[in-house]
């Protein structure tokens, strides 16, 4: 090989380098993000309702979710769990369900294949009546077993951080 033939094999050997760095970058970026879950905090007094919103902010698109909202003890009934218009807009349905006085569990789901965009905001409404016993206090209330998946059922690759609120 001629010394123009390496240099011109060097450039391309290191322009073919620089393509796959950048593809490399590019992949733990998409790779590395966060989605994060979170849920309002709000007061009220006993026997009336408190309504939180439950937000997210996702750098991929959602197709399907599911989380179970907690309280720490017997001090509030979910009376309502709605979806917000974030939901609704995009065509989601939202089915919840008690399993027992502390545990809320939330399903959004959506037959096709239109997922909830990237961006941010409230997905979900809760109500909850405040029990007429509980004491002045921040009683926690928790968000658990995050699940989000892609048109295909499968778990979204990242991370899910989530932030609790009170009542």
């Amino acid at each position: 090989m001629s010394t123009t033939q390496y240099g011109q094999l060097g450039r391309h050997s290191r322009g073919i380098a620089l393509v796959v760095v950048v593809w490399l970058l590019s992949v733990a970026h998409a790779v590395a993000q966060t989605t994060t879950m979170s849920i309002s905090s709000g007061t009220g007094t006993p026997g009336n309702t408190v309504t939180l919103q439950i937000g997210m902010n996702n750098w991929v698109p959602v197709q399907g979710l599911q989380f179970t909202i907690k309280d720490d003890s017997d001090i509030v009934d979910a009376e309502t769990v709605v979806a917000a218009s974030r939901l609704t807009s995009a065509g989601f349905s939202l089915s919840s369900f008690n399993p027992n006085a502390t545990t809320t569990i939330v399903i959004a789901f959506k037959f096709g294949n239109d997922p909830i965009p990237i961006g941010s905001g409230a997905i979900v409404t809760a109500t909850f009546r405040l029990h007429g016993r509980l004491l002045d206090g921040a009683y926690p209330i928790k968000l658990t077993d995050v699940l989000l998946s892609d048109a295909n059922g499968n778990t979204l690759p990242g991370t899910v951080t989530v932030t609790h609120g009170t009542i």
